[in-house]
C-alpha cells in the first residue's frame, strides 16, 4: 500500500474527531465518501483497505471502467456529479445513491427505471444551490421543501438528505454560513413534516479545503477526494 494515502486518511480522521469534538459530536457519525474522479483503481483500493468503503464518482464512463477493475472489492458507488437523464437507467443500475437530484424530471426518470428492474426504492440527496452560482447545480433553498412535496408522489424515490457545495472563494465566516444554512433547511422541513414519518437525516457538505467547517456545522457526509488521494492522476 502506498503510505501516502494512508497517511493522508489519517490526518483526515484526526481532523474530523477535533471538529466532532468541538461541536460535541461523536465523530462515528461522519462518513468520508472518497471522491474517485480521476483517481486510478489502485489508489481506490488502497483507500478501501484503510476502511473506506463509499466510493463518489462525478463521471459514469470513468467510472464503470473503474468498477471493472474494482469488481469484488467492499465499494457502495454514490453518483455525484450532475445527473442527465438519458444516463439515469445506468446510474441506478451501477450505483448504491445518487447525491445530485435537482429536477423533478430526473425523478420521473428514475422512477420510470426502477419499475424495469424490480427495484422497490432508491436513496437520494436534493442537491441545493445556496451560492447562487449557474456553474453548480441545485434547487435554491426556497424551492426546496416544494420540490420534496412534489416527491411524496413518487414513492419510490427516497430523499434521505440534502447536498450542497460551498462557496470555491469566500472567508471562513461565508463558508460557514452557508453550511449552517443546510443544516438549519434540513432541520426546517424535518420540523414541518415534509417528508412524512421519513425524516431527513443526511447533510452532505464538506470537500478538500472546507469539511473541518462542515462537520462543525452538522456533516454527516463529506466528499474528499485531492485531500485524501492527491492531485488527479486521469485527465
Amino acid at each position: 500500500m502506498t503510505l501516502r494515502v494512508a497517511e493522508n486518511i489519517d490526518r483526515i480522521r484526526e481532523t474530523i474527531e477535533r471538529s466532532c469534538q468541538r461541536s460535541g459530536r461523536k465523530s462515528s457519525s461522519v462518513v468520508v465518501y472518497a471522491v474517485a474522479k480521476g483517481v486510478e483503481p489502485e489508489r481506490i483500493r488502497e483507500a478501501v483497505e484503510t476502511g473506506i468503503h463509499e466510493i463518489g464518482e462525478n463521471r459514469l464512463q470513468e467510472a464503470e471502467r473503474k468498477m471493472v477493475h474494482l469488481s469484488g472489492s467492499p465499494i457502495r458507488w454514490h453518483f455525484i456529479g450532475r445527473l442527465q437523464t438519458n444516463k439515469v437507467k445506468k446510474v441506478i443500475e451501477l450505483f448504491h445513491s445518487v447525491q445530485s437530484l435537482d429536477a423533478h424530471k430526473q425523478a420521473l426518470v428514475i422512477e420510470k427505471h426502477l419499475d424495469r428492474f424490480g427495484m422497490v426504492s432508491y436513496p437520494v440527496l436534493l442537491q441545493v444551490n445556496l451560492t447562487g452560482s449557474q456553474n453548480q447545480g441545485g434547487v435554491a433553498a426556497e424551492e426546496v421543501i416544494p420540490f420534496l412535496e412534489k416527491l411524496q408522489d413518487i414513492p419510490p424515490i427516497r430523499v434521505t438528505g440534502l447536498m450542497t457545495i460551498a462557496p470555491f472563494v469566500g472567508t471562513e465566516s461565508l463558508v460557514r454560513g452557508c453550511f449552517q444554512r443546510l443544516r438549519d433547511l434540513l432541520e426546517k422541513v424535518n420540523r414541518m413534516r415534509v417528508t412524512g414519518d421519513h425524516p431527513l437525516r443526511e447533510l452532505s457538505m464538506g470537500m478538500s479545503d472546507d469539511y473541518a467547517l462542515a462537520v462543525e456545522e452538522g456533516a454527516t457526509i463529506v466528499r474528499l477526494g485531492r485531500v485524501l488521494f492527491g492531485e488527479r492522476s486521469i485527465l
